[in-house]
Formats: C-alpha cells, sequence, structure tokens
C-alpha cells in the first residue's frame, strides 16, 4: 500500500499568506521569477514543530501500550522522498530519499481531526475502509485500542515518519517543498522486540 502527503501548500502551511483575491497584484516581468524567502519559509515550518511533536507522542504512547506481537506484525519498510529548495537557490530543488523501518501506528482520528495537514501526513481513514484493506497488523491494532466501541474513523500514523519531518524542519537548511511516502509490509522472523531501542 502506498501514499503520498502532499501539504496543500508546505511554503505556507498555515495558511498565512493572503488568497489571491486578498493580495495586493503583483507584476511579474518576463524572464523574471517572484523571489523566493526562505526565511519567510523555514519560520512558517517551524510552527509545525509542536504539533509534530504532539502527534509524534501521542503514536508513541500508543505504540508502547501495545502488546510486542501486534507492534512486530506493524513493522514496515517505509520509503521516504523529500522534495526541498536548494537554500542558495530556492527556486531549484533537490531530491533526498530515505528508506527505514517504522511502525503503522492506528488510532482514533478525533484528536486531531481539525488539523488539516494531519490529514495529509497521517490520513484519516474510516475503519470499514482499513477492514478492507486486509491488513492483518492493523486490524489487530484495532482490536487492541482498548475501547469499548470502535471509532468510525482512524488515523493511521508512522512515527519515525513524523520524528524524520520534525528533524528535517528543526535541522536542515533546505525547506522542504514537498514530501511523498511509500510503505511495505515485510515478512520478518519472530525476535525479540525491544521498544526502548526505537525511541532515541
Amino acid at each position: 500500500m502506498g501514499s503520498n502527503i502532499p501539504l496543500s501548500n508546505w511554503d505556507d502551511p498555515f495558511g498565512e499568506e493572503p488568497s489571491p483575491d486578498q493580495a495586493m497584484p503583483i507584476i511579474t516581468l518576463p524572464g523574471k521569477t517572484r523571489p523566493v524567502d526562505v526565511k519567510l519559509i523555514r519560520n512558517r515550518q517551524q510552527k509545525m514543530l509542536p504539533y509534530l511533536q504532539d502527534l509524534y507522542k501521542a503514536a508513541c504512547d500508543e505504540l508502547s501500550r501495545q502488546g510486542a506481537a501486534v507492534r512486530l506484525a506493524s513493522e514496515r519498510e517505509v520509503l521516504k522522498v523529500v522534495e526541498y529548495r536548494i537554500p542558495d537557490h530556492p527556486h531549484l530543488m533537490q531530491i533526498f530519499t530515505h528508506a527505514s523501518t517504522d511502525f503503522a501506528v492506528v488510532m482514533p482520528a478525533k484528536k486531531h481531526k481539525g488539523d488539516p495537514f494531519f490529514n495529509k501526513i497521517a490520513p484519516m481513514q474510516h475503519v470499514d475502509q482499513l477492514k478492507g484493506q486486509g491488513d492483518m497488523a492493523l486490524l489487530m491494532k484495532l482490536e487492541n485500542l482498548g475501547l469499548e466501541q470502535l471509532p468510525e474513523m482512524v488515523r493511521v500514523v508512522f512515527p519515525g515518519l513524523v520524528n524524520f519531518l520534525s528533524f528535517w524542519i528543526m535541522k536542515i537548511d533546505g525547506p522542504i517543498r514537498n514530501v511523498m511516502y511509500n510503505q511495505t509490509a515485510t515478512p520478518k522472523p519472530f525476535r525479540e522486540f525491544n521498544y526502548t531501542n526505537y525511541i532515541h
């Protein structure tokens, strides 16, 4: 199963820039492009950090609560593709790819329901849709949510992906322009799971 998570606008994730009908008209000369303010984009993306860290903590708390068998079954290989602006030449884009083991954490969707970029990073899914995918690990997680009644909507969160995006926003000079990810379940032999090794 693959997913893309392009935000509506990574340069302006909270919609702080006026909409075209509210903004002053910008005259573009032939052969010239509108300047890109890398510092402004970085400042806007850094406002996402508390939300990303909150989502990461909630996903890790849920992961630690689950049994070792459920955690092991939900291991995924996640390939992340980040398109970012080259700081000295912000009109030019570069691509960075990174693959790592992550965990598919199923959480009730209600907590972050109103945050539009969470719906891109960790999309909400109807429980029936999730059951239709036939992913046994995710179905096990639905049963292990510890709720008397299953929620209608759930969110599948990859904590490693969320942590990776937080790290990029904090430490990397080139601001993100777009992010895509693809996750695959790979069969793994049974082994002892040490949760403390995952959180650093």
